[in-house]
């Protein structure tokens, strides 16, 4: 639910790089990709464009801009993490796309082509200490009037109505974790001033979020999937013992406690934001 494998400055990614992550990342994207969609085809992402996708992670986004771009565009991915590309690797294999390349770098100083028509990434900026200056770098990659397109949580938009103790309980901690490891749980809302600070124009926005009152949800797994990935990071800091999370159990006692009440899920603000390079 909460964010993508995403290139951080010198790897400072707190949910780690294991096949049980990568696994979760693409569960996440079945969550996320219909937003995701939403954002590229109002930002103007059109066949034939070369795209840059900064943290691309496992591939998922890269997938959705080789179908936007067709075959005579070309996506290219770029992330830290080795173990992240051979696998978005292997799944563009298997999904049979030939306009798909990915190279290892850090998004802080990675020297890429400068005919790039466009410049997206999906819950990157979540993990940079310093994302204004890492959009301005990769601004130098893209041609004058190119398009911009980044997407972020605020994830303290999610919550259950009426309120239901174990939701909160388990979205405080995962907030607390992320803030504690550096990330910024609201920085959907700090779109307008970063691509301000990068110098671009204030972007167009959107917000969406996924919201349920039903049993089948994902946002119940969602939580209790980023529970686990964080639950060493969060004994570690202090916030929460296995004992106390109970993780293997986790989704079942959100989903019955929310339907006992009666309630509605709400999944975090998922925040759009484009824009063009100046020409």
């Amino acid at each position: 639910m909460l964010t993508e494998p995403a290139t951080p400055v010198k790897d400072a990614y707190v949910l780690g790089h294991s096949e049980k992550e990568i696994e979760r990342l693409q569960k996440q994207n079945n969550f996320l990709q219909v937003f995701t969609w939403h954002c590229f085809q109002e930002a103007g992402i059109k066949p034939g464009m070369k795209v840059l996708e900064a943290g691309c992670g496992g591939g998922d986004v890269a997938l959705i801009l080789a179908e936007m771009v067709g075959p005579e565009g070309q996506v290219v991915g770029v992330d830290l993490n080795p173990q992240a590309l051979e696998a978005a690797r292997q799944k563009v294999a298997a999904a049979g796309h030939n306009n798909i390349i990915f190279k290892q770098g850090d998004l802080q100083d990675i020297v890429l082509d400068t005919d790039f028509d466009a410049v997206v990434g999906r819950l990157v900026l979540f993990h940079l200490k310093e994302p204004a200056n890492i959009l301005r770098h990769l601004l130098d990659c893209l041609k004058p009037g190119g398009l911009v397109a980044f997407q972020d949580y605020n994830l303290l938009a999610a919550r259950a109505y009426p309120i239901v103790p174990l939701f909160e309980q388990t979205l405080g901690r995962i907030i607390k974790a992320f803030r504690q490891a550096g990330a910024d749980p609201e920085i959907g809302l700090k779109l307008n001033e970063i691509f301000r600070q990068a110098g671009l124009p204030g972007p167009t926005m959107r917000c969406e979020a996924s919201v349920s009152a039903g049993p089948e949800w994902d946002g119940y797994e969602q939580l209790a999937l980023v529970t686990r990935t964080l639950l060493p990071f969060m004994q570690k800091v202090g916030l929460a013992t296995a004992e106390e999370v109970e993780v293997d159990t986790l989704a079942d006692r959100l989903r019955a406690e929310l339907i006992e009440k009666g309630g509605v899920g709400h999944g975090p603000d998922v925040i759009s934001a484009w824009s063009h390079k100046p020409a």
